[in-house]
């Protein structure tokens, strides 16, 4: 009669080899003290006479078997499973370190890159009228601060001939301005503005404007009227200082 010869039992965490008791390696475990087994995705042994793995944490990942470390979920990816390699984050959307879902960018911020790891603020003279896509620059006549959605227009007497303006500029006395979009238009004679931020001009009333100082009127009694020649007239409120 044939004697089967016994296997040799080792202490858990170890494993037998030729009826030799060996360390359970890194990457493997050994839970009855004859096999070895080697850790499946998602799961870790760092060190030597495991007796079972160790499973990866939330946000933390291991995509392949015989692992001796779960690698944290890198900045721009999120890490919904252990047993996956990081997934980029969206067009729109961010992640740090760790991340099991990626965040969408708040409104006035922006990431226009697959994986990024930090929302922009929408930069001043901009507009960011969506998460996932570049500034857009502010048309004539409108302007922002930084953080919007949408570039203001220029209130009422003020003005921008530039692109991605970040301030408006008031009217200057002398002139009005009915478009935000275009340069301010002098007075014309017989009217004026003392005041700025206007979008019209006064009517001088009688009085009369003179070329170079359409930001008041001067009295017709207090200048000279233009000599005209015989035969030849000017225009109303024509007036030249003494």
């Amino acid at each position: 009669m044939l004697i089967k010869p016994s296997v040799q039992v080792c202490s858990i965490g170890y494993y037998t080899y030729q009826n030799q008791c060996y360390p359970c390696s890194p990457g493997y475990y050994c839970p009855n003290g004859v096999n070895e087994y080697i850790c499946p995705p998602g799961e870790s042994a760092p060190g030597w006479k495991y007796r079972s793995c160790d499973v990866c944490s939330l946000g933390y990942y291991s995509s392949y078997g015989g692992s001796i470390e779960c690698k944290r979920c890198p900045k721009g990816y999120f890490c919904p499973r252990r047993d996956q390699e990081p997934i980029p984050c969206n067009i729109g959307e961010v992640a740090g370190e760790g991340n099991i879902v990626c965040s969408k960018c708040s409104l006035g911020y922006y990431s226009s890159i697959l994986g990024g790891s930090e929302c922009l603020r929408c930069p001043p003279g901009y507009e960011c009228p969506t998460v996932d896509q570049a500034p857009i620059r502010c048309p004539i006549g409108t302007y922002s601060t930084g953080g919007q959605t949408i570039c203001n227009q220029c209130q009422r007497g003020y003005y921008t001939t530039y692109l991605n303006s970040t301030y408006c500029y008031a009217c200057p006395p002398g002139h009005s301005c009915l478009d935000p979009k275009l340069c301010p238009k002098p007075c014309s004679v017989g009217t004026y503005q003392s005041e700025p931020g206007y979008t019209s001009c006064n009517s001088c009333n009688g009085k009369c404007s003179t070329v170079n100082r359409l930001f008041e009127c001067t009295s017709c009694i207090q200048a000279k009227a233009h000599n005209c020649t015989e035969g030849h007239t000017v225009p109303i409120y024509t007036c030249f200082m003494t």
